[in-house]
């Protein structure tokens, strides 16, 4: 992702608000690679993302 892209989808969960954003992450699994949708320019990008474990405790 770059700077001033908009999420828009992450795998299979449409993202329109923070909320939808944690319970996205939430659902994923460590390893797991998914599409994202970003919004780059006023042009819909997708991007492969790979999950990994959470670094905070």
């Amino acid at each position: 992702m770059k700077r001033g892209d908009v999420l828009i989808r992450l795998g299979s969960h449409e993202v329109g608000s923070v909320e939808d954003l944690m319970y996205a992450l939430n659902a994923a699994k460590p390893g797991e690679t998914v599409t994202a949708v970003v919004l780059r320019d006023g042009k819909e990008v997708k991007l492969q993302v790979t999950y990994q474990e959470s670094k905070r405790r």
